[in-house]
C-alpha cells in the first residue's frame, strides 16, 4: 500500500508539476522508490585541484515545478519548436534539471557539470529513472560548444562572471535562433546581457530572481 502511494505521487507530479510540499514528496518518493540522490552537495574544498572550481557556486538542483514554469513563460508559438530542439543546463550538478527536462518532453537534454562526482551521480540518476537520451558531460561551461539546435539554456546561478561572459560568447554562435535562456537566481544577469545585448526579457519572477530571456536571429 505504501509503495502504491508512493507511485501515485511521482504519477501526480508529473501531470501537474510538483511545487511546495508536493514536490519535495515527489523528490522523496523518487528516492525512495528509485534510489535517486537529487540533495545538495557543497563543492571540492581544494579550487587547485579542478581548474575553474574558483569560478563556480555550490549546486543548488532545480525542480520539475520550477522548471516547468520556466518553459511556459516561452511564447506559445516557439514553444514546440524549443521542446523539440535541445535542452542544455549548465552546471547540471546532479542532474534534477535533466530528468525535469525529460518529464515536461525535450528531444534532446545536455547537462554540463565541472565536478566529476556530481556528473557521476547524475548518470547513475538518470539510469535509475530510464532518461537513456541524456548526455552528460564532464567539463568547464566555459569550454562547451552548444549544439547547433539548442533552444533552452538553463543556468541555476552556477558560475560568476568570468564564465558567464565566455558561455554568453559560445552562445551567441548557435546559428538556429531564437534561442532562450531560462535562469535562476539571476546573480550574474549583467554578464550575460553586457555579452548579449540583443537578449529580450520575455518573463521575470522577483520572488525567485529568475528570468527567461530570448536570444532573436540576427537582423
Amino acid at each position: 500500500m505504501a509503495r502504491e502511494r508512493l507511485e501515485r505521487v511521482l504519477r501526480d507530479a508529473r501531470r501537474e508539476g510538483a511545487n511546495g510540499i508536493a514536490s519535495r514528496a515527489y523528490y522523496r518518493a523518487l528516492f525512495l522508490l528509485r534510489g535517486v540522490d537529487f540533495g545538495r552537495a557543497d563543492l571540492p574544498t581544494d579550487p587547485a585541484g579542478l581548474p575553474g572550481l574558483e569560478h563556480a557556486y555550490f549546486h543548488r538542483a532545480t525542480g520539475l515545478h520550477h522548471l516547468r514554469r520556466l518553459v511556459e513563460a516561452i511564447p506559445a508559438p516557439d514553444r514546440e519548436p524549443v521542446l523539440n530542439g535541445t535542452f542544455v543546463d549548465l552546471g547540471c550538478g546532479k542532474g534534477r534539471a535533466l530528468h525535469a527536462a525529460h518529464v515536461i518532453g525535450f528531444r534532446r537534454i545536455v547537462g554540463v557539470e565541472l565536478v566529476g562526482a556530481f556528473a557521476a551521480t547524475a548518470r547513475r540518476n538518470m539510469e535509475a529513472l530510464g532518461v537513456s537520451g541524456a548526455e552528460i558531460i564532464d567539463g568547464n561551461a566555459a569550454e562547451f560548444s552548444f549544439p547547433g539546435d539548442t533552444r533552452l539554456v538553463f543556468m541555476f546561478n552556477p558560475f560568476r562572471d568570468a564564465v558567464m561572459r565566455q558561455v554568453a560568447a559560445n552562445l551567441a554562435r548557435v546559428p538556429v535562433r531564437p534561442v532562450y535562456v531560462g535562469y535562476s537566481f539571476a546573480v550574474h544577469l549583467p554578464a550575460l546581457t553586457a555579452m548579449l545585448p540583443d537578449l529580450e526579457e520575455v518573463w521575470h519572477d522577483p520572488e525567485s530572481e529568475s528570468r527567461v530571456l530570448r536570444l532573436p536571429a540576427a537582423t
